[in-house]
């Protein structure tokens, strides 16, 4: 998903002003909305990519560990816990990233909103 903002330009006449302004005023709203839907996933792929790169660093020392030979229970349990707990780390990012991505959409159409409302009183 690409984001940016599209301003349209329209010749029209008078009558048709409105309906051109609301179109482009929509255009903006659902830019906005898009924007924050774009930024969620892109936290979120980042994220991924990062516990990725972060799981392969950590295990560098215990593949040290197994090449010994004296230590390769050790190290496959100690690899299976770091696993999880790194999981449950990069699980958690996302989840509030989602909440974040969620959050910022719902304002963003209620700002819209309440601007389309004061733009009538």
């Amino acid at each position: 998903m690409t984001y940016f903002r599209s301003y349209s330009r329209f010749t029209v006449r008078k009558s048709h002003q409105w309906l051109c302004l609301k179109e482009i005023q929509m255009s903006e709203h659902n830019a906005e909305v898009n924007l924050a839907g774009w930024i969620g996933e892109t936290i979120d792929q980042t994220t991924t990519s990062i516990e990725a790169i972060h799981k392969s660093i950590a295990e560098i020392p215990l593949d040290l560990l197994r090449q010994t030979g004296v230590f390769e229970k050790t190290a496959d349990d100690v690899s299976d816990l770091q696993d999880r707990s790194l999981s449950a780390i990069y699980d958690t990012v996302r989840e509030v990233s989602r909440r974040f991505s969620s959050l910022a959409s719902d304002l963003l159409r209620e700002g819209t909103a309440g601007s389309e409302e004061r733009r009538k009183s």
